[in-house]
């Protein structure tokens, strides 16, 4: 999705969902169906949205955006995308949906605050509570009112991919907060401490590690 929003002329989807998210035998993902694509003239090189005169998606993926304001842009896109990755969170159907986890998405880090049905699927196994707080945080990223305050997906690719790389290379663990303080990322020095390296240090959020890993290969306290 992030390659056909780099392409000029501009090229939209216009219908994330997760029928057309296919699965091969690797569990890799590929969109599919790109039978409402759309990409702007020849002539319009640096067009950044696209114009219409029909609102164009499936109900409950199509951004208040579209309807209100007759543009597509890679930002709605990327609202079909967050209602997507919710969905795959709690396995609820897309009309309603955010309604339904109202309480989830407005207390990320409280899963005290959470009402069923809005909860993250409990037959997909236990979630990571560390991971959970931050697909929250992209899904209130993508689909947020205003267009300016709005995750680009770009960004969005980069905090799972660290997500991910925290995982598999980091030995990824929750760090808990006393009872008084909570300890920063020593990087950022913005977010929670959230990822635990083999070293035994908690030094980095999960945002922070991908780029600490790529230029050092380890614990930012080693490092220091």
């Amino acid at each position: 999705l992030t390659y056909l929003h780099s392409l000029r002329p501009l090229v939209l989807h216009r219908d994330v969902k997760p029928s057309n998210i296919l699965l091969d035998g690797e569990c890799r993902a590929w969109l599919a169906d790109t039978g409402m694509a759309k990409a702007a003239a020849e002539n319009q090189q640096l067009a950044s949205k696209l114009e219409t005169t029909t609102v164009s998606g499936t109900p409950g993926f199509v951004d208040p955006l579209i309807a209100n304001e007759l543009q597509h842009s890679p930002l709605t896109d990327g609202y079909a995308m967050g209602i997507t990755i919710l969905m795959a969170l709690v396995a609820l159907p897309a009309l309603g949906l955010q309604h339904k986890c109202r309480r989830m998405l407005k207390h990320p880090h409280e899963p005290d605050c959470w009402e069923p049905p809005g909860v993250p699927d409990a037959s997909a196994g236990e979630w990571p509570p560390h991971v959970v707080p931050r697909v929250l945080e992209t899904v209130l990223g993508l689909t947020e009112k205003y267009s300016e305050d709005r995750m680009p997906l770009g960004e969005v690719l980069r905090c799972f991919e660290a997500l991910a790389l925290a995982e598999e290379t980091a030995a990824a663990a929750p760090v808990a907060a006393t009872a008084h303080e909570t300890r920063l990322c020593v990087v950022c020095e913005e977010r929670p401490r959230e990822v635990r390296f083999s070293c035994g240090h908690s030094s980095c959020c999960v945002v922070c590690v991908g780029r600490l890993r790529e230029r050092a290969q380890r614990c930012a306290l080693v490092a220091a």
